[in-house]
């Protein structure tokens, strides 16, 4: 969780029940807050209780990434600000290009040009009368004249939107989680013959978050008839789509593995393989997903970086093994033993259970549990 949800701050704004609220004080163990219209009514809140209220989706706090829906459309951003008139003003996840002159640019802009052989992209850290400084992305300075500027400037915006709550044509505002891309709103009450009330919330959760569901369901085509088929959420000119991923008949592997490796596959095992892309090798892990009698591919190197951004880069390489295997890890450190799973087919890492030990301190014996 973010420091800013740990500790609310004096001035901030945020929704509770969809009413505009401002934080006026807290203290160690509760915050304190006031309705933003002049109601003269106070209120206030253990801490931990309102960081509960927080990570359940019922306050929504600046920072917070959400999607809004009005009229029939859904906006996914972050909220910048709650505004005293019921407004939530929203940073879109899309940027803008426009062309600009050398004379337009103004501090803080984020522009790019062409500059020596390559692309200068970075923002505006000064404007003088006939220079300016830049700085790109790197953190690399430099200072031009504006005669040696090209014509050729791109100016890059942040898509903004306001929304005003008590407006007709606003239907409601949703907080999302870590990882999630649509809003529960947003799915169809029926998928190619199935009711979408009958998806499991497991099979919901991974829809949500853009990930192909653990289930076969049974689905029908446009004439009628029904075939097994995973199915998966993804995001098209904005809108959702359904992708189907349906069961193959048969699994053929006898053209690509040998027996020793087939062996493998067959009972449920990873193996990495080399396959040869555009004339280079590339090493995947491959696994049988036995539900639908298919082939699914990880890349060594995505799996390497998947475990680098879990803190996990120096796993043994025999968990690693079991990991892929779909079997669970279990990793220790300094105060708690952490539970790691592994979803192949949707290439998710899941931290399954974490649990804390207590140490105490000796001077002449070191640490105890």
């Amino acid at each position: 969780m973010e420091d800013r949800q740990k500790v609310p701050y004096a001035g901030m704004n945020f929704l509770q029940d969809n009413e505009p609220m401002q934080v006026t004080d807290f203290s160690g163990e509760k915050v304190f807050f006031n309705q933003l219209k002049d109601s003269g009514i106070s209120y206030n809140l253990p801490i931990a209780e309102f960081n509960k209220l927080s990570e359940s989706g019922n306050i929504i706090q600046p920072g917070d990434i959400v999607s809004v829906k009005v009229e029939n459309d859904f906006h996914r951003g972050k909220v910048n600000d709650i505004g005293e008139n019921s407004t939530i003003f929203l940073k879109l996840g899309q940027t803008k290009e426009e062309q600009i002159t050398a004379n337009d640019l103004k501090k803080g802009d984020k522009v790019s040009f062409p500059m020596f052989d390559s692309t200068f992209n970075g923002n505006v850290e000064k404007v003088n009368k006939e220079s300016i400084h830049f700085v790109n992305n790197s953190g690399v300075k430099f200072n031009l004249k504006k005669t040696d500027l090209p014509e050729e400037i791109k100016l890059q915006t942040d898509r903004k939107m306001q929304v005003a709550m008590d407006a007709p044509s606003f239907k409601g505002i949703y907080k999302f989680q870590l990882g999630q891309k649509f809003d529960m709103r947003e799915l169809p009450p029926n998928i190619w013959g199935v009711d979408t009330k009958s998806i499991g919330g497991k099979d919901v959760h991974l829809l949500l978050h853009g990930k192909q569901t653990d289930k076969v369901y049974e689905l029908k085509n446009t004439k009628g008839e029904s075939y097994p088929a995973k199915i998966a959420l993804t995001r098209e000119d904005g809108k959702p789509r359904i992708k189907v991923n349906p069961k193959n008949r048969t699994l053929n592997l006898t053209d690509k593995f040998s027996e020793a490796e087939q062996k493998e596959l067959l009972s449920g095992n990873a193996i990495k393989k080399a396959f040869s892309y555009e004339g280079k090798a590339l090493e995947s892990y491959v696994k049988v997903d036995k539900e639908l009698n298919r082939l699914a591919f990880m890349s060594t190197d995505n799996f390497e970086k998947l475990l680098k951004n879990a803190g996990l880069s120096k796993m043994p390489e025999e968990k690693k093994s079991d990991l892929l295997n779909g079997k669970e890890v279990s990793l220790k450190s300094i105060g708690a033993t952490s539970k790691f799973s592994f979803d192949f087919n949707n290439q998710t890492l899941h931290l399954k259970k974490e649990t804390k030990e207590n140490y105490s301190f000796k001077t002449s014996g070191g640490i105890k549990r």
